[in-house]
Parts: C-alpha cells; sequence; structure tokens
C-alpha cells in the first residue's frame, strides 16, 4: 500500500499496490478487510467479516460481493478489488468505479458525515494519517500503514 500522487493538491489517499481478491494475501488484503468491515457495518448487509488477517477467504469474498451488488456506483463485479490508477484526480465521480475508492469514501463519511468531495484537504488528510491510530485498526495493519506514511514524510 501507498499514498496516491494527486492533482496538484497535497490530498493524502491511501492505495493498493496490485489487484487483490481470492487466494491473495498481505497488506493490501489486510487493509481492504478493514475497510470492508466499515462497508458492512454501514450498510448491513448480514456478511460479517470479523477477522482482519491479511488472507482473502471465503468471508472476505462473500463481503466484497455484497458490496458490489449494493454500491450505488458503477463497479465492474468480478470479485476483485484493484488499485486506483494515477494521475489521481479526487473531485472527480469516475473515481468511484474502484472499489478502493469507494471503500475509502465509505471510511471517510463514517468519520465525519461528509463525502470526500464535500470537505476541504485538510479534514481528509487528518482522516487518511489517522486510520493507524483510529482504535479500531489492528495493530498488523496499524504498523503496515505508519511505514507507508513515513515512506512519504508523513507523520
Amino acid at each position: 500500500m501507498y499514498m496516491l500522487s494527486t492533482d496538484n493538491n497535497p490530498w493524502l489517499y491511501w492505495n493498493i499496490d496490485r489487484q487483490i481478491g481470492p487466494g491473495s494475501h498481505g497488506d493490501d488484503v489486510r487493509f481492504a478487510q478493514y475497510l470492508l468491515v466499515y462497508w458492512s457495518y454501514t450498510f448491513e448487509l448480514g456478511y460479517e467479516l470479523t477477522e482482519v488477517d491479511g488472507y482473502w477467504g471465503g468471508k472476505t469474498s462473500a463481503v466484497i460481493h455484497a458490496m458490489e451488488r449494493n454500491t450505488r456506483w458503477r463497479v465492474v463485479r468480478d470479485g476483485y478489488i484493484s488499485p486506483i490508477p494515477e494521475p489521481f484526480s479526487h473531485n472527480t465521480a469516475s473515481n468511484k468505479s474502484y472499489k478502493f475508492d469507494i471503500l475509502l469514501e465509505n471510511y471517510t463519511r463514517r468519520a465525519t458525515g461528509f463525502g470526500i468531495n464535500q470537505l476541504p484537504i485538510e479534514p481528509i488528510n487528518a482522516i487518511m494519517r489517522g486510520i493507524p491510530s483510529d482504535g479500531y485498526c489492528p495493530p498488523a495493519l496499524a504498523g503496515a500503514l505508519r511505514r507507508a506514511l513515513s515512506r512519504v514524510g508523513v507523520s
């Protein structure tokens, strides 16, 4: 996982390194699982993902398929999550065809009550910086996120 370069603004925004799906493992999967937990609580889908373990198994697949069916955004219903392409612009609906962006949007909305396009830069940056210490982030994921932040000089 890494921070996206953005549209000439000092945005902080997360991304994953590669496409992930059934059988994938590692920090990208761990981060997607964490965001999927928020998604499933937000929409009460009846699918429970309780382990953020970094291994994409049956429960993770069930939640991603439920997300694909229940999002209002047009997404590819393939059971995978792909990286957000660069260059990246926050204020465009075309990003919402990427499931990882939708998951970050949902996390932000749960944290603030507002969507990313409704907030100025600094509150979004604070949310992105704060994920590792939000009180719910599992230690292994928090460590990986902190390392990624330090690689780009953000603390």
